[in-house]
């Protein structure tokens, strides 16, 4: 009799046991988390070192993109990473460098909004001269390669400083367009 009263109290003690385990790891109910304020969204991924390409309606590559780190916001349907550079190279060859702090972009990548000391290189495949660009924030429309901001800008070509309040540049055709408050410095 004592071996099974030892039995019976040791299939207790572990029943009691994982009962507990039980009721200790359950996701609390809906309505306490919608009490608490606690936000019930769907977790997204993350990445460290992110590569990835955007391509035209034919396949071929427009830009590569790398970040340091990228989180997806599902519930938003949006990405947002940190230390990002974005390169592209125009039809003519021209190499366009842009670099950030941060960015946001949709899960379809039609825009990526860049910001906090943005800074644009271009390095023409001719003789051309190479342009620098500094601002603060950046949208570049990706089907387009357009970039523009509303922004103060410091544009630096070669010699010549200009600093402006807004800027429009169609990477496809090296052109660069300053909307207001232009004003200039020439460097001998």
């Amino acid at each position: 009799m004592a071996v099974s009263l030892r039995n019976s109290l040791a299939i207790a003690l572990l029943s009691a046991a994982a009962l507990a385990s039980w009721y200790f790891s359950r996701q609390p109910p809906a309505r306490i988390l919608r009490d608490s304020g606690a936000t019930a969204a769907p977790a997204g991924y993350y990445l460290r070192g992110a590569r990835f390409v955007g391509t035209d309606e034919n396949g071929a590559i427009v830009y590569r993109m790398r970040a340091d780190d990228l989180a997806e916001q599902p519930d938003r349907e949006l990405l947002e990473m940190r230390g990002v550079q974005l390169e592209y190279r125009s039809p003519q060859n021209d190499e366009w460098s842009i670099n950030a702090e941060r960015a946001t972009a949709p899960k379809n990548r039609s825009v990526v909004d860049l910001e906090g000391s943005v800074h644009i290189e271009n390095k023409p495949a001719g003789s051309g001269t190479p342009l620098s660009i500094e601002t603060s924030e950046l949208r570049f429309e990706t089907a387009s390669a357009v970039v523009l901001t509303d922004a103060p800008v410091s544009v630096q070509v070669g010699g010549l400083h200009v600093s402006a309040t807004g800027l429009r540049a169609h990477l496809k055709d090296d052109r660069l367009e300053l909307e207001s408050s232009v004003h200039g410095k020439l460097d001998r």
